[in-house]
């Protein structure tokens, strides 16, 4: 494979340099001087696994060591990521005496999630710590719906979601309502957007998280006065 990669590029230095030569914006002398600038070029490409010390003005430059400290910085850096991410997931986890605040975490978990979707560790280092911080959020998010339901089964159960319909569709149509239970069916539909991503990490996928809209103003709870009375 890396064999094949090195004849590609060589082929692609020549490719290039005729087809600037013959587009008319090198002359002969800078045709030779790219293909053997691009040679060179490439040839140190091949060689760099094997080249273990070189000399700039003088000076011997160990490039083996030099890589090898890159790679323990990069470890380093990684380690600190993964501390760094943890931790912020553990506080989003926490509960919160207004619903604004939930909200916020929402927010904050979303744009780390999107991060940690697009590297290559989400699955092996990310995911479980994901599905429990949206779990946690979830739980989060109803403590501001106001439908009485008891707590008898796990929190990675989706039990609650058809209770959560049933109160969406009972309200959702009707008049007059206060924007305190216009904000309790607003998160009402963010509980059943959270269990939507939930089940789509379960299947091993990294699927969008939708977040309720703030456009039709905000209404605060505090969680001491909310119907549930927690």
């Amino acid at each position: 494979m890396k064999k094949l990669l090195n004849v590609s590029l060589f082929l692609a230095v020549l490719i290039l340099g005729i087809a600037l030569l013959v587009s008319g914006l090198i002359d002969g002398t800078a045709f030779v001087a790219f293909i053997v600038s691009g040679y060179l070029g490439v040839s140190v490409y091949a060689l760099l696994p094997s080249i273990t010390e070189f000399s700039i003005g003088g000076n011997s430059v160990k490039f083996q060591e030099k890589l090898n400290e890159a790679e323990r910085i990069t470890d380093e850096l990684k380690k600190l990521k993964s501390i760094a991410v943890k931790t912020t997931l553990k506080s989003l986890k926490i509960q919160q005496k207004a619903n604004l605040l939930v909200y916020q975490n929402l927010l904050e978990f979303r744009d780390i999630y999107q991060l940690l979707s697009d590297t290559k560790e989400f699955e092996t280092d990310y995911q479980v710590l994901v599905m429990e911080t949206a779990l946690s959020l979830r739980e989060n998010v109803f403590d501001f719906v106001d439908l009485e339901i008891e707590s008898y089964k796990s929190q990675w159960s989706n039990w609650r979601d058809k209770y959560v319909r049933e109160y969406i569709r009972a309200n959702i149509n009707q008049d007059s309502l206060s924007s305190r239970v216009r904000m309790s069916i607003r998160f009402a539909n963010q509980y059943l957007y959270l269990s939507h991503f939930i089940d789509g990490l379960s299947a091993g996928g990294t699927p969008m998280l939708k977040i309720i809209s703030v456009e039709d103003g905000w209404h605060m709870i505090m969680k001491g006065t909310t119907w549930k009375g927690r």
